[in-house]
């Protein structure tokens, strides 16, 4: 199980009170996106934390924990959990905390931050923005320089 952490975002959800639809509606949603999705013993968990650097996350382990793995979009489990919540009008399913991005999040209200966070294919193209604009001014400066040229002999040739 440690490889799945690899790379991985990790949330942390007590999912007891759940109905078996209930709990087969939200499952089903997770596969649909890609989402791994398991009960998980605190005991193992605790193990595999400590090993990690993800061992703030050992102070929210009680019950029983459902833990959601993804290597892709971090905000994606984020906004599951929180239609999920609308949908089925519970609060049974509680977030306990998340790994993402080499950050701890710990608490319901940090969901809200976690569904705000871009993918990594987003923060690359944004970047790419950030690195490309620079070189879209100098082009535009250097094709407007060109055109007033232009001008200039234009109106010199016809003198």
């Amino acid at each position: 199980m440690k490889p799945l952490f690899e790379g991985a975002h990790v949330y942390l959800l007590n999912s007891q009170g759940l109905s078996a639809n209930q709990s087969h509606t939200f499952r089903r949603m997770l596969h649909e996106k890609g989402i791994f999705c398991r009960m998980v013993p605190n005991t193992l968990l605790n193990i595999l934390f400590n090993e990690s650097d993800k061992a703030p996350l050992s102070e929210v382990l009680s019950k029983t924990s459902l833990v959601l793995i993804t290597k892709e979009n971090p905000s994606i489990p984020a906004k599951i959990i929180e239609d999920f919540q609308k949908e089925s009008k519970t609060k049974k399913l509680a977030f306990k905390g998340a790994f993402a991005y080499g950050d701890v999040f710990i608490g319901q209200n940090h969901l809200e931050k976690l569904k705000k966070l871009k993918s990594k294919e987003e923060l690359i193209g944004g970047l790419m923005q950030l690195l490309n604009a620079p070189m879209q001014n100098l082009l535009g400066a250097l094709k407007s320089g060109e055109q007033k040229i232009r001008g200039v002999l234009k109106a010199l040739e016809k003198k």
